[in-house]
């Protein structure tokens, strides 16, 4: 079996949270995308966000520890194995974020996305039909309603 590393941002504002409908799939997904051989996920998530919509976010989660001489890298939220029928299975690395500009503008990538939408709870239930989607975008809302 072989695999491939990609990285999947939930990026929340306001208690909604940001999806794109990928031009490829036809479907609502966060931002994300194949981490580079050049990079960590973290900088990947970071790449893949201001790529695919134009803003600058920051990580959320765990503070990362300092460390002399080391590179520690931004804990994910969680890290999940997604079966992919036509290639390599994609180990994602899930990260919450947040926009680094209340007065952003989404430029949205038109090569990557059709249209971007913030999602609040009751849109998120009624509109995505993908479960995994559904579970991972409501548990980054609760996220960040008991965190920030």
């Amino acid at each position: 079996m072989s695999y491939r590393y990609t990285c999947a941002v939930f990026v929340l504002n306001e208690e909604k949270v940001l999806l794109i409908k990928h031009k490829k799939l036809n479907r609502w997904l966060p931002p994300g995308g194949c981490v580079e051989s050049n990079e960590t996920p973290d900088e990947a998530a970071l790449r893949e966000v201001y790529e695919e919509v134009g803003v600058h976010i920051e990580l959320l989660g765990d503070q990362v520890p300092i460390l002399p001489e080391v590179k520690v890298v931004h804990q994910p939220i969680h890290i999940q194995v997604e079966q992919n029928p036509d290639g390599p299975n994609n180990i994602d690395f899930i990260y919450y974020a947040k926009l680094m500009d209340k007065n952003y503008t989404i430029k949205l990538n038109l090569d990557e996305a059709l249209e971007y939408h913030w999602f609040d709870r009751l849109s998120i239930e009624e509109l995505i039909p993908q479960h995994e989607l559904k579970i991972n975008a409501l548990k980054a809302l609760d996220f960040v309603s008991l965190k920030y």
